[in-house]
């Protein structure tokens, strides 16, 4: 995804040319994004917002912030997931066994941003 600035050039150059082709030429990128952007201003798709997407602990939001507040952050997700699973929450399969989902709950609740897993 192209920052907002890059966006506006894309779509300045497409409206001075006319043509997707000429326009990539002008924004330095490849013609199909050209495209892809021009069709979703005429959509009315474009927005300077990024668009929330449901995600699976959204249901247990509200009991894990309550966690995280009486923990007063310092709830670890591991904790968290075990006590969801005690209390019957949701079945182990519901956020299968990626411990990625386990730590994008407490995260938002505490203040915190997950950070990336390191790869060697």
């Amino acid at each position: 995804m192209k920052f907002a600035e890059e966006v506006m050039e894309i779509l300045e150059a497409f409206d001075l040319t006319q043509s997707y082709r000429t326009a990539a030429e002008l924004a330095d990128c490849a013609h199909n994004p050209v495209a892809r952007y021009v069709a979703a201003r005429e959509a009315g798709g474009l927005s300077a917002r990024p668009v929330h997407r449901a995600q699976l602990l959204d249901s247990y939001l509200e009991k894990i912030e309550e966690w995280v507040e009486g923990s007063r952050g310092r709830l670890r997700a591991d904790v968290a997931h075990e006590k969801l699973l005690a209390a019957g929450r949701y079945a182990p399969t519901t956020l299968g066994d990626d411990h990625r989902g386990r730590r994008r709950g407490p995260a938002p609740a505490s203040g915190e941003r997950p950070r990336p897993a390191r790869r060697l």
